[in-house]
């Protein structure tokens, strides 16, 4: 899903399956129709399958279905959801996922998808498991341009197409060049993995990098840069404080907002 016209198409879809889900009765067809995988359990991930399963029982109300027919799985390589938030705030959007009705498969390699079924590897066991409606929210390819040659000459690129910058978010090796968004790569001091691939930081290296733009025409020398360790254990902390919320507000993509957002303005 990248564009708003995708997400009014799916929308269109999952309201399409319930009308044809509502008029098929033979069970097992209709249970087909009504199963839903979303493959990745990043930020985009969750926050889609908590969107999907609160949608759901509004749909089954109004379509006349049974909520048992459906059936909702969330699907990752890695070991836990949303590897990029600590571990114990990650356990929590699980548990909330799996109260709200949502079956979670970790350690689960997609190796194909097919017109009716979805292949996993899972710690080396093959599944096939049919399902009807498959949204992918894995896979984050950095923009276009970071694969034109000018920009391939540059120094240590990355996985997905970022770009190794330094502190100032300038690329490895060119201090004439920065890096914002997606494309960048850096890892905090202390950390262990780069800076994840989402809104906020994005927002905030675009600020960030033009801040220091300016800085340099203006011949100055005190460049701005990127969060500090410091700032990132102030993260976290703020992070906790919408764990929470966690267990008492019924929105998961809600709830996700105001912690993303609280990290934003710590």
């Amino acid at each position: 899903m990248w564009s708003y016209d995708d997400a009014v198409r799916l929308r269109d879809h999952i309201n399409d399956v319930f009308v044809k889900a509502s008029q098929e009765p033979n069970l097992e067809k209709r249970r087909f129709l009504l199963t839903f995988y979303v493959v990745g359990a990043g930020f985009t991930g969750v926050e889609m399958m908590g969107e999907l399963a609160e949608y759901v029982p509004v749909l089954c109300d109004k379509f006349s279905i049974d909520p048992s027919d459906v059936t909702m799985v969330e699907v990752d390589a890695m070991p836990r959801t949303v590897m990029t938030l600590p571990e114990k705030l990650a356990n929590k959007v699980q548990n909330r996922l799996e109260k709200m009705g949502v079956q979670i498969k970790l350690n689960a390699k997609v190796i194909k998808v097919t017109e009716d079924a979805i292949h996993l590897d899972i710690n080396g066991n093959i599944e096939e498991n049919p399902v009807h409606t498959v949204i992918w929210t894995t896979g984050i390819e950095s923009t276009d341009i970071t694969s034109r040659n000018q920009v391939q000459n540059l120094k240590q690129r990355q996985r997905g197409g970022r770009i190794e910058t330094d502190q100032y978010l300038r690329a490895k090796g060119r201090e004439d060049v920065y890096v914002i968004g997606d494309n960048t790569y850096f890892v905090l001091e202390g950390e262990e993995r780069p800076l994840p691939q989402m809104v906020e930081n994005a927002e905030q290296s675009g600020g960030l990098v033009a801040k220091n733009i300016a800085e340099q025409i203006r011949g100055g020398k005190n460049l701005t840069k990127i969060q500090t360790k410091d700032s990132m254990e102030q993260w976290y902390v703020s992070v906790d404080v919408g764990e929470l919320q966690i267990l008492n507000l019924e929105k998961l993509s809600l709830i996700l907002y105001h912690s993303l957002q609280c990290l934003q303005n710590t």
